[in-house]
């Protein structure tokens, strides 16, 4: 009884206010009808610009309307709102349940335990079984396999219908269905000396004693500045699908791999381009990896250039070659 009184109280008490501040407003405004356009204060642009117009080429692009099926195809991708729509392929990663190796090693030896390598392989081997179960039923929903993971993280990297994403969501095990995203490297920004100028070597650090591990598109250790001969015709002759005897590793770039093959692209829709076709010759064949290894490791020298150095349009026309002092 008493807790609804005092919320009637209360009540009468908002209402009183609520009055009073009504009270305060004056009649003519209460009063006042619709306001004409002519009385409206003109926008200033100056002070706040107006959102743009919609470019005319897009307004021409859904002019006669598109199906879904050709918005698809003249944007060349999928939006999630449509996903369930087409069965158009996309690049997606499916997570497990499970940890990964890495974590579990870890948190063993976080807790003073030291995880040998015969129960690493043994844990291994029961993250790929049930990869392969998953895998089994994403194939017979349309996925296609394009690698597997289970070091740093449980998953499997598959091409698969777009609207067959949310059934292998819903697959026992999965965690998780992401998209897998697609990189595409560049020489065109001068970003890299923007931020790394010359402050390391300023503070006197040169790097000796370590070892670098880069992953990129290669590096071409036939090149001057990694201790290579430096001569064009080192590198036009070398097979990047092959490791040539005595040709690599080198007293400088000690190991490497490529994990997908020269005529990997991952934006391609054909499945022969799309899928990994790995081997063990790390030799650049675009030139970005190489540039990234000379910003990180690449040795002093003095060059000669040559026009005709056999890289792809992308990366620089000219190839410089030079002599290297031995290595120490």
């Amino acid at each position: 009884m008493s807790s609804a009184r005092t919320t009637l109280t209360r009540l009468i008490a908002t209402l009183m206010i609520l009055s009073l501040l009504l009270s305060l407003v004056p009649a003519s405004l209460m009063a006042q009808g619709p306001v004409s356009r002519a009385d409206l204060t003109p926008v200033d642009r100056t002070a706040r610009p107006l959102p743009e117009l919609l470019p005319q080429e897009v307004l021409d692009f859904f002019g006669d309307g598109l199906t879904v099926d050709e918005f698809v195809a003249r944007t060349g991708y999928v939006p999630r709102a449509l996903e369930g729509l087409v069965d158009r392929e996309v690049l997606v990663i499916i997570q497990l349940e499970e940890q990964p190796a890495a974590l579990v090693y870890a948190e063993a030896k976080a807790s003073g335990e030291v995880m040998a390598q015969a129960s690493l392989d043994s844990y291994r081997r029961g993250l790929e079984v049930a990869q392969t179960q998953v895998m089994a039923q994403a194939t017979a929903l349309g996925a296609r396999e394009i690698s597997r993971y289970d070091t740093v993280y449980n998953g499997i990297q598959v091409s698969v219908p777009a609207n067959r994403l949310a059934e292998i969501a819903a697959l026992p095990g999965v965690v998780s269905v992401r998209r897998a995203p697609i990189h595409t490297p560049s020489l065109a920004e001068p970003a890299s000396l923007a931020s790394i100028g010359n402050r390391v070597a300023d503070l006197g650090y040169t790097g000796d004693g370590l070892v670098i591990g880069i992953i990129d598109t290669g590096i071409d250790y036939t090149h001057a500045a990694f201790g290579g001969s430096g001569d064009p015709a080192d590198y036009a002759n070398n097979d990047p699908d092959v490791r040539e005897p005595d040709s690599f590793p080198t007293w400088k770039v000690i190991g490497g791999y490529d994990f997908a093959g020269t005529n990997y692209d991952a934006g391609s829709d054909d499945p022969d381009i799309y899928t990994p076709r790995p081997d063990n010759d790390p030799l650049d064949e675009y030139g970005h990896g190489t540039h990234v290894a000379a910003i990180a490791a690449g040795l002093p020298s003095r060059l000669r250039c040559s026009p005709a150095w056999p890289l792809p349009p992308a990366s620089s026309p000219t190839r410089c070659s030079a002599r290297v002092a031995a290595p120490p």
